[in-house]
């Protein structure tokens, strides 16, 4: 690397015309460690800097931000732009951990455990609303409100600024599934608001 090129023997030897070669060698060689050395110090202060990552959640379809986590991306957006997939279609804990809603009968007769079923033929319980996607999906109105109504907005439920990234008309809250994982930024501090995530909250 032209970098490194500061041991060109001709340019010690003019720097040092009163000292041996073998001199200016020793000189070049510790200079060059000392490069080396430098270099390293900040590539590593690169992977290193900063303790919080953000992993994708696949229950929540969001990226969730980690202190703990070895690897990870260095923010939200970056990690939903790369991460994100379509082929899931209701967000929270799969109905199968609660007890799942009866079907309910369309005018036509049709419920929504037929995977054949669209939204316009089919009915979901109050509780639930239906998402087309690959399939159609009966989804929990609570989970979308958790998410999309608390976590996800710009205000907290104390009416002050969330924190996070703001890109375009697109606001990307800092949030996690509890304090002890999300790192805020100056004058913002965690709270756990809800259940399910924790986010940033900054001054009102």
């Amino acid at each position: 690397m032209a970098f490194f090129n500061t041991c060109d023997r001709d340019i010690w030897k003019k720097a040092d015309r009163d000292e041996p070669e073998a001199s200016s060698e020793r000189g070049c060689s510790a200079m060059s460690t000392t490069l080396i050395s430098l270099l390293f110090g900040v590539l590593l202060l690169g992977f290193t800097s900063g303790s919080q990552r953000f992993n994708y959640d696949t229950t929540w379809q969001a990226c969730f931000a980690s202190k703990s986590a070895q690897q990870g991306h260095p923010s939200r957006s970056e990690c939903e732009e790369r991460s994100m997939v379509m082929d899931l279609i209701c967000i929270g804990p799969a109905l199968s951990l609660k007890k799942p809603p009866p079907p309910t009968p369309s005018a036509t007769g049709l419920v929504m455990t037929d995977p054949r079923v669209r939204c316009y033929e089919g009915a979901c319980p109050d509780t639930h609303e239906c998402v087309d996607g690959i399939i159609s999906q009966c989804c929990s109105k609570e989970y979308r409100k958790l998410r999309w109504e608390v976590a996800e907005a710009q205000k907290c439920p104390d009416g002050s600024k969330a924190g996070g990234e703001l890109k375009g008309d697109k606001f990307w809250a800092t949030i996690g599934s509890a304090c002890d994982d999300v790192e805020c930024g100056e004058g913002e501090k965690c709270v756990q608001v809800n259940k399910f995530f924790a986010k940033c909250c900054g001054a009102k």
